[in-house]
């Protein structure tokens, strides 16, 4: 995937871009704070129609001397977006951002970001202006990036779209390629930091906070269900004992999402996380489906409040990267497994971290950072750059700790798999590794 700006004769292109979608949330700005409320809405696929009034619109902002990028998947057009440089004197304005339906989730919408930041911040803008559809994602996407509601709107949009939310941010800055300040946030508590937003990501629907559906639930009652450790590829069925009846604990695996399908099997089940706003949503399924969950707010690291061997199955999916030392996660697990236990779980290919986060959304992979990457050992302001203000920070670990780790804690390894990302890395690497150990 790649990000370019469109020529006059290329706009046709945009009725290649399915933006269909569907909800049943919405936010609203009320007394200047968010407030979400409950609203079914669809927006369908533009007709002939929609795409040559949205033409319309572009080629307006083009002869004023603006930007419309597109990004494109081979031939095909992704996604689009346009920037008008000046709203103002001092400020620019994301006018329009749009990503197929194909194609979400899968780094388009801010590799396009991105790229309109880099050409507001070349053109001399200070801030940059968003009127949002009121949807939880697009609102959650622009947050995610920075973006806070205006303190004062724009009178000529806000007449335009009243019932959209107004966002600016401040343009970043370009920064250098790697600072490498040391000894900067040793003292943080990252385990209180992560919490925090990892409870912002709920609110902003994250896909990994978002809770399984009625019909997963009914399906896993018949014995048809599949579960993540990774990103895309589901745990191979085989991995799995009978789980009727199983002390199972859902490790790190807030959401509503694992935990659910594997009581609706007849686990007995206990979901241990970090943050209380994922924890509601394991809550949120089990009163919908009148299933028995156990929900534990805990850190990982320790497993303290469980007695020796009190499970069958541990089930971690991808989370220790928001810890900074794996290793006493593992020796956790052993202790309360009981023997013949397996522990499954998944982690983030060390790799990933040797490249800034940003650049590899946008497709850009440029060794940065060496390992094991920590980012309490930059400054703030790196820190913010990398992650947003918003989202957890994130660890790198060796395999030596990832793989080895396992073994010294006195498991054996019997199978191990490795799953892509959903983005631009994905076309090049494998972003994770899932393992299934045994307590012999």
């Amino acid at each position: 995937m790649y990000v370019r700006p469109l020529n006059r004769d290329e706009l046709a292109h945009i009725s290649e871009i399915d933006v269909t979608e569907d909800g049943d949330l919405i936010y609203r700005n009320i007394g200047g704070g968010l407030v979400v409320e409950s609203k079914t809405w669809h927006r369908p696929r533009w007709d002939a129609g929609e795409c040559q009034r949205r033409i319309a619109e572009l080629l307006v902002e083009m002869d004023r001397g603006d930007t419309v990028l597109g990004a494109f998947d081979g031939d095909r057009l992704a996604g689009a977006a346009s920037l008008r440089y000046r709203l103002t004197e001092d400020m620019a304005q994301l006018v329009s951002l749009h990503v197929s339906q194909s194609h979400r989730r899968q780094g388009v919408a801010t590799a396009l970001v991105a790229e309109i930041f880099r050409l507001a911040q070349a053109s001399g803008a200070q801030r940059i202006y968003v009127s949002a559809t009121p949807s939880v994602s697009a609102v959650g996407f622009y947050r995610s990036k920075g973006f806070e509601l205006a303190e004062q709107v724009n009178e000529e949009l806000f007449v335009l779209e009243p019932e959209d939310i107004h966002m600016i941010r401040e343009v970043p800055f370009p920064q250098p390629k790697s600072t490498h300040t040391k000894n900067r946030g040793n003292n943080m508590d990252v385990r209180a930091y992560n919490r925090e937003k990892w409870d912002k990501q709920v609110e902003y629907g994250n896909p990994w906070t978002v809770p399984v559906s009625p019909e997963v639930i009914a399906a896993a009652r018949k014995g048809e269900w599949s579960v993540l450790l990774t990103e895309v590829k589901p745990v191979p069925r085989a991995w799995f004992p009978p789980l009727e009846s199983l002390d199972i604990l859902c490790l790190a695996c807030g959401g509503g999402q694992q935990g659910p399908v594997f009581a609706a099997t007849g686990g007995r089940v206990t979901v241990l996380d970090n943050s209380p706003r994922q924890l509601d949503r394991d809550r949120e399924v089990a009163d919908r489906e009148r299933l028995v969950i156990t929900t534990v707010e805990g850190d990982m690291r320790d497993l303290s409040r469980f007695a020796d061997e009190s499970f069958d199955l541990i089930f971690h999916p991808v989370s220790n990267n928001f810890v900074p030392n794996v290793l006493p996660v593992w020796r956790g697990a052993y202790r309360v497994l009981r023997r013949g236990g397996v522990l499954m779980a998944g982690f983030m290919n060390p790799d990933v971290y040797v490249f800034d986060l940003t650049d590899s959304e946008m497709g850009v992979f440029e060794l940065r950072y060496p390992l094991p990457f920590d980012p309490t050992q930059f400054s703030k302001a790196e820190r913010l750059r990398m992650f947003g203000s918003d989202s957890p920070l994130e660890f790198s670990h060796t395999l030596d700790d990832l793989i080895g780790g396992q073994l010294d804690a006195g498991f054996l390894l019997t199978s191990l798999y490795s799953d892509t990302q959903n983005g631009p890395l994905g076309k090049f690497m494998p972003a994770y590794f899932a393992t299934r150990a045994i307590k012999p």
